[in-house]
């Protein structure tokens, strides 16, 4: 197991750059594993990343469905939170490129569209469920922790970035 590892997804245009004919710039490199593609608009020379994980935008791209992203990244997490390893799933990006929609979903109570969160939650309580208590000692208790922080400008202001920007 590695301590650390990455993805990165890429995001769909959204309509306001479909309406001003945007090009496409970032996507998941084809026929190459876990390469992201940076494509520069006016030279159209390309630039590739690679990554632990890496998942497209385009509508059945392989990775770019709610649920690879869970099985590539949430469930192999969660086995070493089982397995008795502190974790931490870290979401960072800039405004709008769907760190909320990855890690929580779409909303509503449409089960494709579930996050990392709602996904992982429902699967480790579905693996520790309830226990009969007289099968129970101290040792197979368990006590799940689950937090989600979101970190904005304000809190970047109160722990010393007075640069604004968040």
């Amino acid at each position: 197991m590695s301590s650390v590892a990455v993805a990165v997804r890429v995001r769909p245009l959204n309509g306001l750059e479909r309406s001003k004919a945007c090009s496409v710039v970032v996507g998941v490199e084809p026929g190459a594993d876990q390469q992201i593609a940076l494509t520069n608009p006016k030279t159209l020379t390309r630039k590739t990343f690679q990554f632990d994980h890496a998942f497209g935008s385009q509508p059945g791209q392989i990775g770019s469905e709610q649920h690879h992203i869970y099985q590539a990244v949430g469930e192999p997490m969660l086995r070493h939170a089982l397995n008795g390893y502190n974790i931490c799933i870290f979401a960072y990006g800039q405004t709008s490129s769907g760190k909320s929609y990855t890690m929580m979903g779409g909303g509503g109570r449409d089960p494709a569209s579930s996050g990392i969160i709602p996904r992982l939650t429902r699967h480790l309580f579905a693996l520790i469920g309830p226990q009969p208590p007289d099968q129970l000692t101290g040792s197979q208790s368990s006590h799940p922790d689950l937090g989600q922080i979101g970190v904005n400008g304000e809190v970047a202001e109160k722990l010393g970035n007075s640069g604004g920007g968040g």
